[in-house]
């Protein structure tokens, strides 16, 4: 475990820690045990009901972890400091201890414990160890994901979970034994690289946090695989909605109102020189504002708001391709196909199958 020539700080179970030196074959010192912080009733609570307690009984292991002081994690350094010297041993103070993890049973029934220098993750090891290799994951779709919480791309989110739905190749494999339990592993990692993702993109720190607690014990909670598919799909979308309001409310109230006034004028002929007056100010003084902050002129933005409204309206409505193509102040029909297949990449009649499609799926899976 430890050479007979420098002190190490044990972890064990989940939260006890000692500190602890060789000082011969079978001779060891060890100072302990404590935790690293205070232990709150409710970890203790999940540490028992993953059965750590054994052999003592539920409600003994409750008082003993209760009563272990906390010492903070440089503390716990210095007490392996303390006991090189007190063994006389002439070690850096500069060194920092070596932290193992040690858990009732490890090691037992021959298995040995392999050094960290000689686990080389390839696929020999992966199938030596019995693990799941997954050769073929699906970076793209990934950095998709994440380009689309990065932006506060809703629909273009939606679009990519509704692939993934019918589409599972690449995802990875996280549990061997059950499907669920993969789901869910697969989704906490999911939510993990959305929260980073949401606060590279603007969201404040406590925010994306919380709301990734919030969403991982939804998904822990979730049960079957419609609900939690369907649980996954809400927690990135909210990321990504967050994004999105996060980039409105760092724009200028001038930039705000403007696209305020887009959003609510979708349906009607809309003039730049009539945002301006809305706003109160001058039509090429509001036009640089609003490219300098979304990165858009208003007649991108105006037309990105009605593309996101035709899906709307191809998705849950039965409206003509004539009737949205008016409604959304395109020239006509054929102007609406072009543009809307420029912006989506299909035509609009192809995205309404797909939806249909989609939606039958997700009908046939409840």
């Amino acid at each position: 475990m430890q050479a007979p020539d420098a002190s190490a700080i044990v972890l064990f179970r989940y939260f006890e820690r000692f500190a602890i030196r060789r000082i011969g074959d079978n001779t060891w010192v060890a100072i302990g045990p404590g935790a690293d912080h205070p232990i709150d009733p409710a970890e203790i609570e999940r540490a028992t009901g993953d059965g750590v307690h054994a052999p003592v009984s539920k409600a003994e292991f409750r008082r003993y972890a209760a009563s272990l002081a906390a010492l903070s994690h440089g503390r716990w350094v210095a007490v392996a400091h303390t006991l090189d010297r007190l063994c006389g041993a002439d070690v850096s103070p500069e060194r920092h201890p070596s932290v193992a993890w040690v858990m009732p049973g490890a090691g037992r029934e021959g298995k040995g414990v392999e050094a960290e220098e000689d686990i080389v993750p390839d696929e020999a090891w992966i199938e030596h160890h019995r693990f799941i290799y997954t050769g073929r994951h699906d970076v793209e779709r990934e950095r998709q994901v994440l380009r689309c919480i990065r932006e506060g791309d809703v629909e273009g989110l939606r679009a990519l979970r509704a692939a993934m739905w019918e589409d599972r190749s690449g995802l990875g494999v996280l549990s061997k034994r059950s499907e669920a339990r993969n789901r869910k592993n697969l989704g906490i990692c999911a939510i993990t690289l959305a929260t980073r993702a949401a606060v590279e993109a603007g969201v404040d720190v406590e925010t994306a946090y919380g709301m990734s607690d919030v969403w991982i014990q939804a998904l822990e909670d979730a049960q079957g695989m419609v609900e939690i598919e369907s649980t996954l799909d809400r927690a990135l979308v909210s990321f990504a909605r967050a994004v999105h309001t996060a980039k409105l409310a760092a724009h200028s109230r001038h930039v705000r109102e403007a696209y305020a006034y887009l959003r609510q004028h979708v349906t009607k002929p809309v003039r730049i020189g009539e945002v301006a007056r809305h706003v109160g100010v001058h039509p090429h003084h509001l036009a640089a504002r609003f490219k300098a902050e979304t990165g858009q002129t208003m007649r991108q933005a105006l037309f990105a708001l009605r593309i996101k409204a035709a899906k709307d309206l191809l998705r849950n409505t039965a409206l003509s391709m004539g009737e949205i193509a008016g409604l959304l102040q395109f020239t006509d029909q054929s102007h609406f196909a072009r543009r809307f297949r420029e912006a989506v990449g299909v035509t609009p009649r192809v995205f309404r199958q797909q939806c249909i499609r989609e939606a039958r799926s997700t009908q046939v899976k409840e």
